[in-house]
């Protein structure tokens, strides 16, 4: 059910809230769907949804995106499970995504560089220490697998 900024992870059979605040991999999963249909709207293949509260399917992926980024990534590169625990004290690569985060990075406004050459209200290089961090799993089995058909295996 929406929250008005976020999605609750839990609800009933009847649709009544269970479980408050967000399960960062259905946000990143709702807002890379939000964007592919915003890119079907503009290539005139689907036809453009408005909220009941006003907001187009690019507006909701941004606040999305946004809310991630703002409530949900630690540090500028810790994904959260939830935006009330885990980050830098408890990684679950469960929860990783890094394919989302390059459209996410291309996805919005053009950007406007802080001093700290990372945070970023409007857009792509918000998302890049994250994705770092979340491709180190892939990257370090990559090179395990590498050595072992070097190894003749």
């Amino acid at each position: 059910m929406w929250s008005g900024d976020s999605y609750n992870w839990r609800v009933n059979k009847s649709g009544g809230v269970i479980g408050t605040g967000p399960a960062s991999d259905a946000e990143e999963d709702i807002a890379l769907s939000l964007i592919f249909a915003d890119l079907l709207v503009n290539k005139n293949v689907w036809q453009p949804h408005t909220s009941p509260k006003g907001a187009t399917y690019a507006q909701r992926a941004q606040s999305m995106v946004d809310y991630i980024w703002n409530n949900i990534v630690e540090s500028g590169k810790y994904l959260r499970p939830g935006n009330q625990w885990g980050g830098s004290a408890f990684v679950n690569p469960g929860y990783f995504a890094p394919a989302y985060y390059r459209i996410f990075n291309e996805f919005g406004q053009p950007p406007t560089i802080g001093p700290d050459l990372s945070i970023n209200a409007t857009g792509r290089p918000r998302f890049r220490r994250a994705l770092r961090l979340a491709s180190r799993p892939i990257d370090e089995t990559r090179r395990h697998v590498a050595r072992f058909d070097d190894a003749g295996l």
